[in-house]
């Protein structure tokens, strides 16, 4: 059974016609299911696990990349670990989401598409404190100390861009051309320079001291706090991917 998780925004008026468009494409494609439209987080959270209890095995967020991460972060939920195994998400984006094109899912009626074609694949979840992302952490501030491996430290210095990369987007995957082959089960923290060049290392664990001034935003949507503690989670999740993802 498919399960339809419709963000909050949505329910504006301007989402109308994208929403239209997506039930149309959706019933020409023979993927009906349940819908469950976001309001009220704590008893949205509850719904959703009732759902996936009662026998819901693909979860679709319908929204942005916040959408997509509000409905992961549920199902991987440990009151859902005895049924996770079997559940499979998928993403229809209502508008420009970087994780959308991560995923290889270019609009909202192709990521239909996708849904029908059913192409999944299998994905390690980065974990930064409670919270599971899919693509990465954006590190904000300067002079940032940053341990990794619990073994070397390096300050981040000023004008650099620095991510914590479990899954490219498509504009890091290629400035780090077949990134995901040169280790499946590694973080890379990625350090650019206002120059353009660029350095990056393979972490299994990488750690951020409580700092003034520093932001973490995981997935693009995602504010955490420090100090944390970011690695690989056991955790892994089953994505319908489109052919020309990131990974």
């Amino acid at each position: 059974m498919h399960l339809y998780i419709y963000d909050d925004f949505l329910s504006k008026s301007r989402y109308n016609k994208v929403l239209s468009k997506i039930e149309t494409r959706l019933t020409d494609l023979g993927l009906s299911g349940k819908i469950i439209r976001l309001n009220n987080l704590k008893n949205s959270d509850k719904a959703i696990k009732e759902e996936i209890k009662q026998g819901a095995k693909t979860i679709v967020a319908v929204g942005n990349d916040y959408t997509i991460s509000k409905v992961l972060n549920v199902v991987m939920d440990n009151d859902l670990n005895y049924f996770s195994k079997d559940i499979v998400i998928s993403f229809i984006p209502t508008s420009s989401s970087s994780l959308a094109e991560s995923f290889g899912l270019i609009n909202a009626q192709q990521a239909c598409d996708v849904l029908l074609a059913r192409r999944i694949k299998d994905v390690r979840l980065g974990k930064c404190l409670n919270n599971y992302f899919l693509s990465n952490i954006k590190i904000l501030g300067n002079n940032t100390e940053i341990l990794i491996n619990k073994n070397y430290q390096i300050t981040l210095l000023k004008n650099k861009s620095c991510y914590i990369i479990n899954i490219p987007t498509k504009e890091l995957s290629k400035k780090i051309p077949n990134i995901r082959e040169k280790n499946q089960e590694k973080l890379f923290l990625f350090i650019e320079n206002s120059n353009q060049d660029y350095s990056f290392f393979p972490a299994d664990n990488i750690e951020l001291k409580k700092q003034a001034n520093i932001s973490l935003i995981a997935d693009h949507c995602i504010t955490c706090q420090t100090p944390t503690e970011i690695s690989l989670s056991e955790k892994r999740v089953r994505f319908i991917v489109g052919k020309n993802r990131a990974f």
